[in-house]
């Protein structure tokens, strides 16, 4: 038996995909985590450790992932302009700091790997860019979702969603990122 683990299955072989069976892992329960963390992880900071748990949701790789890039402290300079947007007020330097992070990110990484794609990397960081302020609104939707009149609630939330699933096929069809990254500011906004 050969356990194959990836979170691209479409970048494997077809001859593999057909001969394999899929086993999906589900998130780590609360208290799973949290004994995970004190194992693996009791140098991180208290503030970091508990924001970057709740951002992983149950996922181990997801927090190792998100540290090793500095989420955290994405989240510190674009948090305080999402609050606000998420709000209805227009914040113009959102769209400006979410680019400026995911692209002095991508430089770091190509400099620092040989024969790298700035390319690969810049949509890597938009990924990520794009999961940080989706849990946001995920979050914000939630709460919206326990409010009295939460028909009404959750229609921002939804349409925020939207207009970030929309700037992450701008990305996958070649759309610079600091294009939409500046139009999904906007459009946080305006939803």
């Amino acid at each position: 038996m050969i356990l194959l683990v990836t979170s691209s299955e479409d970048q494997l072989l077809p001859t593999i995909r057909s001969r394999s069976q899929r086993v999906y892992f589900s998130p780590l329960a609360d208290h799973e985590m949290q004994r995970w963390l004190d194992l693996a992880n009791p140098d991180a900071p208290n503030d970091e450790r508990q924001w970057l748990a709740e951002f992983a949701a149950g996922s181990p790789g997801v927090f190792m992932q998100a540290r090793a890039m500095g989420l955290h402290e994405w989240w510190k300079k674009i948090g305080p302009l999402m609050v606000p947007a998420a709000k209805g007020e227009y914040q113009v330097d959102l769209g400006g700091t979410m680019a400026s992070l995911a692209d002095a990110w991508a430089k770091a990484q190509t400099e620092d790997t040989e024969n790298a794609s700035k390319e690969t990397f810049n949509r890597t960081a938009c990924e990520w860019m794009f999961r940080l302020a989706g849990t946001y609104i995920h979050r914000r939707l939630r709460e919206a979702a326990r409010s009295a009149d939460a028909r009404a609630a959750v229609r921002p939330f939804l349409a925020m969603l939207d207009k970030l699933r929309e700037a992450e096929a701008e990305v996958d069809a070649n759309v610079h990122p600091t294009f939409a990254l500046e139009k999904l500011a906007s459009e946080v906004a305006a939803a």
